[in-house]
């Protein structure tokens, strides 16, 4: 059955103000588009927004499809590689064959393979993001700060950040409710495709889980974490003694302790800053009846969106601008977001 619609999470992140930055992100992004240089804007000529990367191959991405009005600016922003070439595999003979043709092919002549493609709506300071793979949040900080450098809103010591707030919706939407933070997730090295039974460490609490299937998200930074607390031989020799068919779980539990308990919108929102860029299920937060049941602490909604033809991958512009501004619009109703209101 062809597939009209695909569901897809939409991501809440805020500016982190900026000293010296007058307007408002949205207005700061549209200030940028209007920008001249050789009598052409920004605006007007999509080579001018074209950030490289320094990587190998050579990563380019720039802001397509942008929409602006000063108050909300919506857009995409693609990421590709000049000339490289994508992997197929043969899958068109109909008779027994022990092995299928697999072969590179360059993409048609004045085209490049699309590595991912996010979109995006920012709303004076909220930034509301569907993000890809290769394309996430993070790299929407980057590049919005790399054009705002580029085009002279910021000077090149400052830098973009947009910051995320937890959906305290999960814990009673009571800030006295949350006892603590939760960081982390198995470790991707370590996951095996099978169902065997895997093993979680959190301080010295060892338990056993029967599936991997239903485990949280990989924590890509778990090496790290074992590494600053064992060391990094303590953490090799740890991960080389790990039982066969096993996976290791690292949890890192940030908490309070004290006599007069009382957590301040700010610290959470300072620590939801530092958080914002770890992976999808990383950040959970603890309330006093256990621990959240969402799949992120992050505030973030789930919405449908139109596919430009059936069975495809890219989305509606229309129907995505119009989706991310309905998200702004609950998050405001229902007070999602209302504490940082701008």
């Amino acid at each position: 059955m062809a597939k009209t619609t695909r569901p897809a999470t939409v991501h809440y992140r805020r500016l982190v103000s900026v000293p010296g930055m007058t307007s408002h992100l949205a207005g700061a992004v549209d200030q940028a588009l209007e920008t001249v240089v050789d009598g052409v804007s920004f605006r007007d000529d999509w080579h001018r927004r074209i950030e490289t990367l320094h990587a190998d191959p050579p990563q380019s991405r720039f802001i397509n499809n942008v929409h602006s009005d000063n108050l909300t600016v919506f857009g995409t922003l693609c990421a590709y590689t000049e000339r490289q070439m994508q992997a197929l595999i043969d899958t068109s003979p109909t008779a027994a064959s022990a092995d299928v043709p697999v072969s590179d092919a360059q993409a048609p002549i004045g085209s490049d393979y699309l590595h991912g493609i996010a979109y995006w709506l920012i709303v004076r300071d909220h930034c509301y993001v569907v993000q890809h793979p290769r394309v996430t949040s993070k790299a929407i900080e980057q590049y919005l700060t790399w054009l705002l450098q580029r085009t002279g809103i910021l000077r090149n010591a400052q830098a973009i950040v947009l910051g995320s707030q937890f959906d305290l919706t999960d814990v009673g939407g009571d800030l006295d409710d949350v006892v603590s933070i939760e960081i982390g997730g198995l470790a991707p090295e370590t996951v095996g495709g099978h169902d065997d039974a895997t093993v979680e460490v959190t301080t010295r609490d060892v338990e056993e889980r029967r599936s991997l299937r239903e485990l949280k998200p990989t924590f890509t930074k778990a090496r790290r974490v074992l590494e600053g607390l064992l060391g990094e031989i303590g953490a090799s020799h740890f991960m080389d003694n790990m039982p066969d068919g096993a996976a290791l779980d690292v949890t890192v539990n940030i908490g309070y302790r004290s006599k007069k308990r009382k957590i301040e919108r700010a610290g959470l929102k300072d620590v939801g800053t530092q958080l914002r860029n770890l992976g999808d299920g990383d950040v959970k937060i603890r309330g006093r009846n256990g621990t959240t049941h969402g799949n992120d602490a992050r505030l973030h909604m789930n919405m449908p969106f139109k596919l430009i033809r059936a069975n495809g991958i890219l989305l509606d512009l229309e129907d995505a601008r119009t989706q991310l501004r309905r998200v702004h619009d609950r998050f405001f109703e229902d007070g999602s977001a209302a504490s940082s209101a701008g």
